[in-house]
């Protein structure tokens, strides 16, 4: 079943701004006409509440009576529908449709284009990946297979002889996803659709296979296609597929096209893939020195302007503006194409600056981010955001305007190279929680807390305290503060707990340190204080008569009745001399909870007459 239908039936709705973008492409950003069922319809997208439970409902209640519904998004809680040609103006029936019960936002399915202008094909020496210190990074990665890189372009040729090898099977077992056609295959459909291929090889063509050129990185890439032959795609799919890359795993989304158009529905998506971590970069433009266009002037995608082939200008074609934060070679870059004439061919535009960076991203990734769980990198600590800042720290300034380079020209050598800025420290890591158990009152358990230092730089335990929680006065801590751990290292250090009434009781034990990401770090102590219980059966001994001078013995049992074990210190007879302990055991006695012990009292009379006695314990 195909959940996206095709745009091809669907009437393209101008995205202003977009114009002169794409050189001499054939056909490119042109306004379709005579495709299959193209001008019979306007398409508006409605943010629609719940964006979970009740969805169906919350759609029904959504949608006019007019409109019908083309394709939605329960992920991002979107839906698009359709209104029926020249009934009203897009802009008026949105107007409209936002009014109504259930409905967040309802904006026009804005169109987006590839940015990029070609050239005629040729082979040449690339330059791109020498520019950004790309064989120096090589030498120590090439990219991870825990690293998955996602390009959502036209078409890609799969087949191609670079590209084959990186490509991974999505969940669906396929190579991608079609969002245009609503199908598995994010192949071109026309020899014309060339843009995805050339992304897909400046990202990741294979390298050392004896053949063509040489991508930025190895890691796997899915493809999703969300712009047809044209070049041209909608809104609503590009969302969508942006959602579909974040759920697949991805962890750099490459979006090498734009529009004029600032939607909500874009925003949430983005939005979508930032919360999880995924890094978006996107293409700023190419109308020469205009404004940064969306996505790429969204603050949730890194916006990436082009630079000449030695990577020291800003292109004459590119945008610019304070949204640029990298910048990256972006003129005549040897790649990939899926052309009858040449497999490869020059490409320029941010469109091919913007891949440099996800490439050189996506090798960041492969030096600095841990997957394996053995704890010997970040263990979490270098996802997307930590990627972004640690790619403009290691950018390199050419000497440009902040608007036209941002942080500066994206660096390969540097990125792999330099620790980031959030692994180069100490990272402190305690051990599990401390439970002692049953312990008796009036005596001490210990036990040790593990403090490992999991981070590249010298770790300073200032100090480790129980904290002021409810039964804290129970516990204790044997610890000598300051100390110093290199990466690696641990201490144990020493908690006690020593109750003085029975009762459960539960404390914090916080391990204070340098480590800025966690400067405090804590695990729960517990313990329950327990009395042992003495009984003595039966409670009297009656001896009755006894002749003079003969000896009667009886047994009374010392019982321990309590939960914790027992320490008898004495055993003794008060009173008449004539009653005695019978070969006594010898004292300390413990016994452990429902534990006793038998004993033996004599009774001798020397004199006639009642005697009486009391044992004590």
């Amino acid at each position: 079943m195909k959940k996206y239908p095709s745009v091809g039936r669907r009437e393209f709705l101008t995205a202003a701004g977009t114009a002169g973008l794409f050189g001499t492409m054939a056909g490119a950003g042109a306004r379709r006409t005579g495709s299959k069922g193209s001008s019979r319809s306007e398409e508006v997208v409605l943010g629609v509440e719940p964006a979970g439970r009740g969805w169906e409902r919350a759609v029904a209640r959504a949608v006019p009576d007019t409109a019908s519904v083309v394709a939605q998004n329960r992920a991002l809680g979107f839906v698009t529908v359709e209104f029926p040609a020249r009934a009203t103006s897009t802009e008026r029936a949105a107007a409209a449709v936002e009014r109504r019960e259930g409905v967040r936002y309802a904006e026009a399915n804005a169109t987006y284009e590839a940015l990029y202008t070609p050239t005629d094909p040729r082979y040449g020496d690339q330059t791109a990946p020498e520019v950004v210190g790309a064989p120096t990074a090589w030498e120590t990665t090439t990219g991870s297979a825990d690293v998955t890189v996602a390009v959502l372009d036209t078409g890609v040729a799969l087949d191609h002889p670079d590209l084959a090898a990186n490509v991974r099977s999505d969940a669906a077992g396929g190579p991608g996803r079609d969002f245009v056609d609503g199908d598995g295959d994010p192949s071109p459909d026309a020899a014309e659709e060339n843009h995805g291929t050339a992304v897909a090889g400046v990202v990741g063509a294979a390298i050392d296979n004896g053949a063509g050129i040489a991508g930025l990185n190895q890691s796997p890439v899915i493809y999703g296609r969300v712009l047809d032959e044209t070049g041209t795609g909608y809104l609503s799919d590009i969302a969508a597929a942006i959602q579909w890359a974040t759920d697949e795993g991805a962890d750099v989304i490459n979006l090498s096209l734009g529009s004029s158009a600032d939607t909500q529905t874009m925003r949430e998506a983005l939005d979508y893939a930032e919360q999880r971590g995924v890094l978006v970069v996107a293409a700023a433009g190419n109308d020469g020195g205009g404004s940064v266009i969306y996505p790429a002037a969204n603050s949730e995608a890194v916006a990436v302007s082009a630079l000449t082939a030695d990577g020291d200008d800003i292109a004459q074609f590119s945008n610019v503006g304070p949204e640029i934060e990298l910048a990256a070679p972006g003129v005549h870059l040897l790649t990939a194409a899926h052309d009858p004439d040449a497999d490869y061919r020059r490409f320029s535009g941010t469109s091919a600056a913007t891949p440099v960076v996800t490439g050189v991203a996506a090798l960041a990734l492969a030096a600095w981010r841990d997957d394996d769980g053995d704890g010997s990198a970040d263990d979490g600590r270098f996802g997307g955001p930590e990627l972004r800042a640690h790619l403009r720290e290691t950018a390199v300034d050419v000497g440009l305007g902040s608007e036209e380079q941002g942080a500066g020209r994206i660096d390969a050598a540097n990125a792999v190279g330099t620790v980031p800025a959030s692994l180069d420290v100490g990272d402190v890591d305690l051990s599990g929680g401390v439970a002692f158990g049953r312990v008796a009152t009036g005596s001490r358990a210990t036990d040790t807390v593990r403090v490992t230092n999991r981070g590249r730089e010298t770790l300073t335990v200032t100090d480790a305290a129980i904290s002021p929680d409810s039964g804290a006065d129970a516990f204790g801590v044997d610890a000598a503060t300051p100390l110093t751990l290199d990466p690696d290292a641990s201490r144990e250090l020493t908690v006690a707990f020593a109750p003085a009434e029975p009762g459960e009781r539960s404390a914090t034990f916080e391990v204070s340190s340098d480590d800025p990401d966690e400067p405090t770090a804590t695990v729960p102590l517990s313990g329950t204080g327990v009395e042992g219980d003495v009984a003595l059966s039966p409670a009297t001994r009656d001896f009755g008569a006894v002749a003079l001078g003969e000896t009667a013995r009886q047994p009374v049992t010392v019982e321990n009745t309590g939960n914790a074990a027992l320490t008898v210190e004495t055993l003794a007879i008060s009173g008449d001399g004539a009653l005695r302990l019978a070969d006594p055991p010898a004292t300390p006695l413990t016994l452990d909870p429902d534990a006793s012990r038998e004993l033996t009292v004599a009774f001798a009379p020397a004199e006639p007459g009642e005697r009486g006695a009391t044992l004590e314990v």
